[in-house]
């Protein structure tokens, strides 16, 4: 794995920090990953092996493109902050429209479905893998396994506003509704 990352940086010409934001981690992670000071768990061995593959051509080269890992770990970062909604709402819409622009590329693909570590919330969580599921139904990609998550013990959405469940409720992907999230389609869909 050290020569791994070390050979897809020297090949790519990514910096460690741009491979730290593509696997969800910090520089000084890559860094120690690349000396061998630290071994990566499996979640973020899969992300090195699928960064390994990209070609030198890869829109995650050229393009400061997002993964599920990086979204994640920016959620992660936002959502610590009680009443966040509407930044996370935007990154993960974001995110899912750089799924859209690497979907035809397996390898870029890859990349982007590698599991990513957690948002820190349930939730959040949640709503990751089924916004991700939906978009590789629309992809005709098979979703990933980390997208199959067990439905929230209550229905939440990421808008705190009681009044707008039932019209949320009737807007919600069936994707989303399987998890117990409640969220207009077009939340996700406006990048």
């Amino acid at each position: 794995m050290v020569s791994a990352l070390r050979q897809a940086r020297a090949r790519t010409g990514l910096t460690q920090a741009r491979v730290a934001e593509l696997l969800g981690t910090s520089a000084a992670n890559v860094s120690a990953y690349e000396s061998g000071r630290l071994t990566a768990g499996p979640a973020v061995r899969s992300r090195i092996a699928a960064l390994s593959g990209l070609a030198p051509s890869s829109m995650y080269i050229t393009q400061p493109l997002m993964t599920a890992a990086s979204t994640s770990a920016a959620i992660r970062r936002v959502v610590t902050t009680e009443g966040q909604y509407e930044w996370p709402l935007q990154l993960l819409a974001q995110s899912l429209a750089d799924l859209r622009r690497v979907g035809g590329s397996p390898t870029d693909r890859a990349l982007y479905l590698s599991p990513p570590s957690g948002t820190g919330r349930r939730e959040w969580n949640a709503l990751l893998a089924a916004a991700v599921a939906r978009e590789c139904q629309g992809l005709d990609v098979e979703p990933p396994r980390w997208t199959s998550v067990r439905p929230l013990p209550a229905g939440w959405s990421p808008v705190p506003s009681p009044g707008l469940r039932d019209f949320l409720v009737e807007r919600t992907p069936p994707e989303l509704a399987r998890v117990g999230v409640w969220l207009d389609a077009r939340s996700l869909d406006t990048m």
